[in-house]
């Protein structure tokens, strides 16, 4: 029985040390194995030239991602405006990649934040700042933007930052509303759409961000001499056709679900890029920054009124609702103060009416205090008289008695 016991020990002994043996081999073998999976992390970009082109231009940097960031896997995913609400809405996404007029509005609305922010590069110079541009075909008899109202004016997109708020603004600063006095062609990504309708005379003018004609002339789909830039700019240091102020590169951005921890190195990582990079130049760019200063996007916003800045029509009911409180108090306080005004108005009557009598009080005495000093005085007087006529008449009896 002993023996037999021994022997199933030593059995149990030499498998477990083959057991060891095989796994030290396997993980020799493949030493990916038996590790957790990466986690998926998911940007959303902006496809304001197409699906295709985002993709192309931007999942080298979510593979550079991938390699710098370790237990991550960074895909990108390509969205127009109304495709981030709802990948956003379903927590669908970690990161996003936008531009600044759209990061603004998420950043107002699903509290996105900033962490770096874009360089681009156009003939080997580095760009933080771009704009947009207004042009129409020449032979059309737009010379400047007060030509334009009337005339069909096509654009990508109403939420477009470069692609159409922009020109909106540079028309309102003309006084001139986009919307209500232009005949407006909204004709989607990507940009080079825009162009090609007012080349095919099948709009009179049209707008585009800052790039998007010098990269049509490069790719030869576009020949610059059948167009007239209208409101030109000159800006130093920015070589691009523009009619507009310059505004901050786009922004890569975390959201509110965003792990803090991967917020940090991403951002790190980005920062690190160099520009010969392959990421950086699939994305014709340098590399990343310091995230920049958006206010002069926020003030266009203000400008337009638009979201998050676009006035809310409120309802007698919604603001009966929000403000009654302060309607019960100031409606007490006016009834506190008409009784107040009340009460010392008629105090005052009182006291005038008061004041009339003592008035004629004192003039009804002194006309009595005058006629009994006159009475007085008269009767002195008669006094005086009697008090003559009785010296006369004793003096008179005196004499004849004598």
């Amino acid at each position: 029985m002993k023996h037999q016991t021994n022997v199933i020990t030593q059995v149990i002994s030499n498998t477990a040390r083959l057991l060891s043996v095989a796994a030290l081999i396997l993980a020799i073998a493949f030493p990916d194995e038996g590790l957790s999976a990466p986690a998926t992390v998911r940007i959303g970009v902006l496809a304001y030239d197409g699906k295709a082109s985002a993709l192309a231009r931007w999942q080298p940097t979510a593979d550079y991602l991938t390699k710098n960031v370790p237990g991550y896997a960074f895909h990108v995913v390509s969205l127009s405006h109304e495709e981030f609400n709802h990948e956003i809405n379903k927590d669908s996404l970690d990161f996003i990649l936008t531009n600044p007029g759209h990061y603004v509005r998420l950043e107002a609305v699903y509290g996105a934040t900033r962490i770096v922010t874009f360089k681009a590069s156009y003939n080997n110079q580095e760009l933080t700042r771009f704009s947009s541009v207004i042009f129409a075909a020449k032979g059309s008899g737009i010379q400047q933007l007060s030509d334009l109202p009337g005339r069909r004016f096509a654009a990508v997109s109403q939420e477009a930052f470069g692609g159409f708020q922009l020109a909106q603004k540079a028309l309102h600063d003309e006084n001139i509303e986009a919307l209500e006095e232009l005949n407006i062609l909204w004709l989607g990504f990507p940009h080079s759409d825009v162009v090609k309708a007012v080349l095919e005379a099948k709009a009179d003018a049209g707008t585009v961000r800052t790039g998007v004609l010098e990269n049509m002339v490069v790719e030869q789909k576009l020949d610059l001499s059948r167009l007239i830039i209208l409101a030109q700019k000159e800006t130093d240091d920015f070589p691009l056709l523009h009619s507009n102020e310059l505004h901050p590169e786009w922004p890569f951005a975390t959201l509110p679900g965003t792990k803090p921890s991967l917020a940090r190195d991403v951002a790190i990582s980005l920062l690190q890029m160099a520009a010969t990079d392959i990421a950086a130049q699939a994305a014709g760019g340098k590399g990343w920054t310091i995230p920049m200063d958006y206010t002069s996007v926020h003030e266009v916003f203000r400008t337009l009124d638009i979201a998050p800045y676009k006035p809310v029509e409120v309802s007698v009911l919604d603001f009966w609702q929000r403000y009654w409180f302060w309607f019960v108090i100031f409606a007490i306080l006016l009834v506190l103060t008409s009784l107040s005004l009340l009460r010392f108005f008629h105090t005052n009557r009182m006291l005038s009416q008061a004041q009339e009598e003592l008035v004629g009080q004192q003039a009804q005495l002194e006309s009595i205090v005058t006629q009994r000093t006159k009475e007085l005085s008269e009767l002195n007087e008669r006094l005086k008289a009697d008090v003559a006529d009785r010296a006369r008449s004793e003096s008179n009896l005196k004499a004849g008695n004598r």
